[in-house]
């Protein structure tokens, strides 16, 4: 008997703890969109619920897709012990880059196609931004340095663009009014993740 009533206490406490998860994981997403995409928000829980019950759903010997029935549409992030205890974070990202909420930036991307995906991002949000100033495609500068740049003149006119941080050569950025950027930030670092200004 109370073998059983501990089991059950473990999976109510396992359980709660999930829900906590994906509460702060959710609420993250809400703040990482700005407005309301019911849909997208959807997407996201059924995306952690699918996963929960099948993890072959996102893994398929050992390599992570955001949904293995779909790989051509997508690049596998790998096998990584890192990507594996942090499932939640690339799930929100991906779900989010499929929504056009984020977008993965390679170091060596150039200028042009930067600038469009800034404009991208900001259309999604139906955001006015300023002309851009052209950072020169100067070779020592990469995707990073250019965004840094492009973000003083976006900043100036209260928006911000942020790396939700992956620990790669790629960079995966969003556009946010700047007032928001403290309280998405603070949820990021309660997941046990960063996300900065540029």
């Amino acid at each position: 008997m109370k073998i059983v009533l501990y089991t059950f206490l473990i999976l109510i406490l396992t359980s709660s703890k999930q829900a906590e998860t994906d509460s702060i994981y959710l609420e993250l997403a809400k703040s990482l969109i700005e407005k309301n995409d019911v849909e997208q928000l959807k997407s996201l829980q059924l995306k952690f619920l699918t996963y929960q019950k099948d993890s072959s759903t996102v893994f398929m010997n050992g390599w992570y897709y955001y949904d293995t029935v779909n790989q051509k549409y997508q690049n596998s992030r790998g096998t990584t012990v890192g990507l594996k205890n942090n499932i939640y974070w690339f799930l929100l990202i991906d779900n989010l880059q499929f929504g056009h909420y984020t977008w993965e930036i390679d170091w060596k991307q150039p200028e042009s196609e930067i600038l469009g995906i800034i404009s991208a991002l900001a259309k999604k949000k139906n955001y006015t931004l300023p002309k851009i100033p052209s950072a020169k495609d100067d070779e020592k500068i990469d995707a990073g340095g250019r965004l840094k740049f492009y973000n003083k003149t976006i900043k100036k006119n209260g928006f911000t663009l942020v790396n939700l941080y992956i620990d790669s050569d790629t960079y995966v950025t969003a556009i946010l009014k700047k007032e928001n950027f403290k309280k998405i930030s603070i949820l990021a670092q309660k997941t046990g993740n960063k996300i900065s200004e540029y």
